[in-house]
């Protein structure tokens, strides 16, 4: 029996990778650590909790759950994911 594999295996790039740099807050790092665990649009950005994202890029001086909410990460990505679509 074969397991199903998710959209991206370990080490493999999706076809769409977004610039998560364009949303206010997320710098190179933190869009590399969010890239590390399997989040490289702004659909798949906008899906998750502060608390998922504040996990993925913990240990990054400041970004906190509360920050990632005051600067709207989540409704940045919304508007960056339906603008893509509409272009």
């Amino acid at each position: 029996m074969s397991k199903k594999r998710s959209e991206t295996s370990r080490g493999e790039k999706p076809l769409k990778i977004d610039d998560l740099k364009l949303i206010n807050g997320i710098g190179p790092v933190a869009e590399q650590r969010l890239q590390g665990v399997g989040t490289y649009t702004f659909a798949r950005l906008a899906a998750l909790s502060p608390a998922d994202i504040a996990a993925a890029v913990a240990g990054i001086g400041g970004l906190t759950s509360e920050r990632i909410i005051k600067q709207d990460w989540i409704g940045q990505a919304r508007k960056l994911a339906s603008e893509s679509i509409s272009s």
